[in-house]
């Protein structure tokens, strides 16, 4: 801007341009803060991705445990988890109980290891939460997985999609994406159905609505929730569960996910910035939840992860 000449003189509004830049100071550097938050939130995202030995990039078997009181372990094609690997036995370990903490056992002379860091060579252990562990080359996570209760899933470093990964590339950072929105609670919670990536069915809470104005476009999401316990939707926050304009060009079609704050009603910050892809993008042993016709926005929204396809199969529709 050009320099304007003034015959009054400046000096009795000093303190109070004093203020202003300090202001403009403290709003560079929130929004420098801003950047620099995101950046490392996806640096964080692709590190885990690439190295971390539970990548889901690298997950290739789920078993459903269900109400089974004992689950077999091994390399014998008996085994109702086929492990094939240097130092795994036939008869390898076996999941006793049908509780939410059941026992992982191993048999004969065989051995697992722990999940800590360092690992604890175990012949018997307590299955809770997540809990991790290792059989062979393989890492296995049991855990209680809504809606379908008690799981073990698999993982294998070798997996190619594992390996040959390199780096998920995102839209450029972008404050705009970052809007105010509102939530709206729904009387009543309802419970509804999804379909999934391997078409299947899956039960979630529709808690209300998002309202939110993007692009000079007034908009609304559905809010999803796998509990109603308030103290719960704090911790974990809502699901935004939706497709837009960049779907199936830009970005994944099937789904792209967002988590918002689990707040029970009132004004949130809606930050686009932070979309991220589906799971069963990078394996299609995960199932993703797809949205429903309401949740497809008409608007572009370019922010957030883009569309990785070197590990997974076309979804269905």
């Amino acid at each position: 801007m050009a320099t304007q000449r003034h015959s009054f003189s400046l000096l009795p509004f000093l303190p109070f341009l004093a203020i202003l830049a300090a202001t403009a100071c403290q709003d560079r550097k929130s929004q420098s803060d801003y950047v620099a938050e995101i950046l490392k939130e996806r640096q964080d995202y692709n590190q885990r991705l690439r190295s971390d030995s539970y990548s889901a990039l690298a997950l290739v078997y789920r078993q459903y445990l269900k109400d089974s009181p004992r689950l077999t372990i091994g390399s014998s094609d008996a085994a109702e988890v086929h492990l094939v690997g240097e130092g795994i036995s036939p008869g390898h370990a076996v999941i006793e109980g049908a509780s939410l903490a059941p026992t992982l056992r191993a048999e004969g002379s065989a051995t697992f290891f722990s999940g800590d860091t360092p690992p604890r060579q175990l012949t018997q252990l307590t299955l809770n939460g997540e809990t991790k562990f290792r059989i062979g080359r393989f890492p296995l996570l049991y855990r209680i997985n809504p809606p379908w209760g008690r799981t073990l899933e698999v993982f294998d470093p070798e997996t190619p999609a594992f390996r040959e990964f390199t780096a998920v590339e995102f839209f450029p950072i972008d404050p705009a994406y970052r809007v105010p929105g509102e939530v709206v609670p729904y009387q009543k919670p309802e419970q509804v159905i999804l379909i999934d990536s391997q078409g299947l069915e899956q039960p979630w809470w529709l808690y209300g609505a998002l309202r939110f104005r993007l692009q000079q476009v007034d908009s609304r999401l559905e809010l999803y929730t796998l509990t109603l316990e308030p103290e719960e939707i704090h911790k974990e926050g809502f699901m935004l569960i939706f497709t837009d304009a960049t779907s199936g060009k830009e970005t994944f079609p099937g789904t792209r996910y967002l988590y918002v704050e689990g707040k029970m009603a009132g004004t949130i910050t809606v930050d686009f910035n932070r979309t991220f892809n589906p799971p069963c993008i990078y394996s299609p042993v995960y199932t993703c939840a797809f949205p429903r016709p309401q949740n497809r926005l008409p608007i572009a929204i370019r922010a957030g992860a883009l569309w990785y396809r070197q590990a997974q199969s076309e979804p269905r529709p």
